[in-house]
């Protein structure tokens, strides 16, 4: 406040213009869907003081980290993770969904490069295993073969073990 002689004038000052939280890139989980995996929660936002995460299992809470450990509980559910930015007042929010599958189904990898190959078993809830051997009529670094084969269904979690040309 300023006073003017007999009257009061009050001064509004404007304040700078500050923009609220917007989601750059949609939040997105990348990790193996097997129970003892873990999942990783990303997203990017413009003008957050803060960003926080929340993992819902049936809607319920599970987690509020970036990261979460596939458990026996998650088998045959889907996973929620929810990023939310904040900059003191306005808050944005995006999504993503993951599912777990119930059982691990092994996938047609042969021919596959080996990291393409991990994911694509991780996807379909098995963990991976890597075995280099020598394969003379193989590129390096590509599947020659799997074990159990592909097609073979088991248990969430159950270890595909891929054999990788050196």
């Amino acid at each position: 406040m300023l006073r003017a002689g007999p009257a009061l004038v009050l001064l509004a000052l404007a304040a700078p213009a500050v923009a609220a939280p917007r989601v750059e890139t949609p939040a997105a989980v990348d990790g193996p869907r097997a129970v003892g995996g873990v999942l990783v929660c990303s997203a990017a936002f413009r003008d957050a003081a803060a960003v926080t995460y929340a993992w819902r299992r049936d809607g319920r809470l599970v987690g509020r980290a970036a990261l979460h450990l596939v458990r026996r509980a998650d088998v045959g559910r889907s996973l929620v993770c929810e990023v939310t930015a904040r900059d003191g007042i306005e808050v944005a929010t995006t999504t993503a969904t993951a599912g777990v599958p119930p059982a691990c189904r092994v996938p047609a990898v042969v021919g596959m490069a080996a990291d393409a190959a991990r994911e694509a078993a991780g996807a379909r809830g098995c963990r991976v295993a890597t075995v280099l051997v020598a394969a003379p009529r193989s590129r390096p670094g590509r599947v020659v073969a799997t074990a159990p084969r592909a097609g073979t269904i088991r248990p969430n979690g159950a270890t595909v073990t891929l054999r990788v040309a050196r």
